[in-house]
């Protein structure tokens, strides 16, 4: 009976060990997520911000920054570079990432006066990429936030 337990034991530690590295995968995935969330709160707040003083959003699109596909091109994560953000709506966010990051980030200047932010990454550089949304819609000096996952 204590050989059956043994080898019970045994085949539960080996199996514990062959799943750790997709569970720590997986929580790394999930982290990096976070930060496309971190960034278009923050984003969301600055623009809240310009609404509550009266400042107009940016009527000019920037494009995805940096380019996409770009993190997983530097081994998975993006580098930090002051000169990516220098774009003039980036600048009226005051808005650049100083450190690595994961996702790539697009403000598009939608032709109702709406919003529309955007955060795109493979977090795992594995083909599956994620992309979150945000839509800001400003009427009779109140915002209203849409958001979208894929």
């Amino acid at each position: 009976m204590w050989r059956k337990i043994r080898y019970m034991l045994i085949l539960l530690g080996l199996c514990t060990l062959a799943t750790c590295p997709v569970a720590k995968r997986a929580c790394d995935q999930q982290n990096r997520s976070r930060e496309a969330e971190t960034m278009l709160d923050y984003l969301e707040h600055r623009l809240r911000m310009a609404a509550a003083s009266g400042t107009p959003w940016p009527a000019v699109s920037a494009p995805m920054t940096p380019p996409r596909g770009s993190c997983c091109d530097q081994g998975g994560q993006c580098a930090a570079d002051a000169t990516q953000w220098l774009h003039p709506t980036w600048h009226a966010l005051q808005f650049q990432i100083p450190a690595a990051h994961y996702f790539t980030y697009e403000y598009v200047a939608m032709p109702d006066g709406s919003v529309l932010l955007r955060a795109h990454g493979d977090v795992a550089c594995d083909g599956s990429a994620t992309t979150h949304e945000r839509t800001l819609t400003l009427s009779v000096g109140k915002v209203s936030v849409t958001s979208r996952d894929e």
